[in-house]
């Protein structure tokens, strides 16, 4: 009975040792589980990450892509003003000079009136003396033919 009773304690002690160690691997079970779930997640957030990587580089790419069309863009647009001032300021040289030449023009042109002005008073003048002077020698022409006259009759 001894021996049976120490066979039933160890069986009991075996059978705690049994349930203490289910109770283990069940714990280690959720426990690789939980770990496993863990893993999927990491797993699915990495990959998650780098489709957004990716994304953000083509994203990335493509707006460097278009500041380099606009810094192009903004180059030759600064040229065209370059070019356009310098023509601007070619310009408003030749309008000065244009201008300097059409005032150049308009006094040459008043001193002319001014002199045609002249030229016609001195030539209605002239025409004045002829007039005076043309009477004067018909004057003369009738006192000549009378003097003639009266010289025939003596």
């Amino acid at each position: 009975e001894e021996q049976n009773s120490k066979t039933t304690e160890q069986l009991q002690a075996e059978e705690d040792k049994v349930d203490h160690l289910n109770k283990l691997k069940a714990k280690l079970e959720q426990t690789l589980d939980e770990l496993e779930d863990n893993l999927e997640r990491e797993k699915k957030a990495r990959a998650d990450l780098d489709k957004s990587k990716r994304k953000l580089e083509t994203d990335l790419k493509a707006l460097q892509n278009n500041l380099e069309e606009v810094e192009k863009s903004k180059r030759e647009l600064e040229e065209n003003i370059k070019r356009k001032d310098q023509e601007i300021q070619q310009m408003g040289e030749r309008l000065e000079d244009e201008q300097g030449q059409a005032t150049k023009l308009e006094e040459e042109i008043e001193n002319e009136r001014q002199q045609r002005a002249d030229l016609a008073r001195e030539i209605d003048e002239m025409n004045d003396r002829l007039e005076e002077a043309d009477g004067a020698t018909s004057s003369q022409v009738e006192m000549n033919k009378k003097r003639e006259f009266e010289l025939q009759k003596l």
